[in-house]
C-alpha cells in the first residue's frame, strides 16, 4: 500500500513537471496555419502591381498571421468582409467601409495590421488610422486584456511589425497625389509608434512637417527599437 501511494506521488510530480514544461514552451503553428496563411495573402497581395505608382507593400509576418488566426478562424462574418478585399473580388469603397466598421466593432486588431500591408493604398491608410484611433483610446480603457498581459504582447508585435513596413517602404516617392498619400501613410505609422511606445518623438506632427534629415529620423527609428528589448 505504501508503494502504491509513493508511485501515485511520483506519477503525479512527473505529471504536473512534464505540464508546466508543455504549457511554457513557445506557441508552435496550428495544422491549418499554412493555408490560413495563404488564404490571407490572397487578400492582402495583387500578383498583377496594379498600384505600380506605389511601393508594394511587404508580406504580413507570421507573428501578425497567428494573432489574426485566434482573431478569425471561427468567425464566418469577418471572413466574407475580408474576401470581398481581395484584388479579384474588390469592387466598391463601401466594401472596405464594412469591413472595418465589423473588425472594429469585435477589437480585431491583428487584422488591423495585416490589412496595413494591404495591396491597396488608400486602404492601407485607412487600416492604420483605424488602428490609431484604438491605440489613442487605450488609457481610457480598463480592460481585462490588460490586466492578463494581452496587451503588452500585442504592443511588442505591433511594434516590430510597423517598424518591418516603415523599414520595407521608401520615406518619399515622386508624383502628386501619390506623393501626398504615401507621406500621409508614412506619417499614421510613425505616430501609431510613438503611441505603443510613448515615446512622442513625431508628436503627431504629418512626416513632411515634421523630418529634418536622416539623423533625426534614425534617432527616433532607435527609440521604437529599444522597445522590443
Amino acid at each position: 500500500m505504501i508503494m502504491k501511494t509513493i508511485m501515485t506521488i511520483r506519477f503525479l510530480l512527473v505529471f504536473i513537471i512534464v505540464s508546466n514544461v508543455i504549457i511554457g514552451q513557445p506557441q508552435k503553428y496550428s495544422i491549418n496555419f499554412p493555408n490560413f496563411k495563404n488564404y490571407v495573402y490572397n487578400i492582402l497581395e495583387d500578383s498583377t502591381n496594379y498600384w505600380s505608382e506605389y511601393p508594394k507593400p511587404p508580406k504580413v509576418t507570421d507573428s501578425i498571421l497567428l494573432g489574426m488566426e485566434k482573431e478569425i478562424s471561427a468567425d464566418d462574418t469577418v471572413k466574407h468582409y475580408l474576401e470581398k478585399l481581395s484584388y479579384k473580388n474588390y469592387k466598391w469603397a463601401i466594401d472596405y467601409e464594412n469591413a472595418f466598421s465589423y473588425i472594429n466593432k469585435m477589437d480585431y486588431r491583428y487584422s488591423l495590421l495585416a490589412l496595413a500591408a494591404h495591396w491597396n493604398p488608400d486602404l492601407r491608410v485607412s487600416a492604420l488610422l483605424h488602428l490609431n484611433e484604438k491605440l489613442s483610446t487605450i488609457p481610457l480603457v480598463n480592460s481585462r486584456k490588460m490586466k492578463n498581459g494581452k496587451w503588452k504582447k500585442y504592443d511588442k508585435v505591433a511594434i516590430e511589425f510597423l517598424l518591418y513596413l516603415l523599414e520595407s517602404n521608401p520615406l518619399f516617392i515622386s508624383g502628386s497625389e501619390n506623393a501626398t498619400i504615401h507621406e500621409y501613410y508614412i506619417s499614421i505609422i510613425l505616430w501609431n509608434l510613438d503611441l505603443l511606445t510613448g515615446e512622442n518623438s513625431v508628436e503627431k506632427k504629418h512626416f513632411r512637417d515634421w523630418y529634418k534629415n536622416d539623423l533625426q529620423f534614425e534617432t527616433a527609428v532607435l527609440k521604437w527599437k529599444a522597445h522590443l528589448k
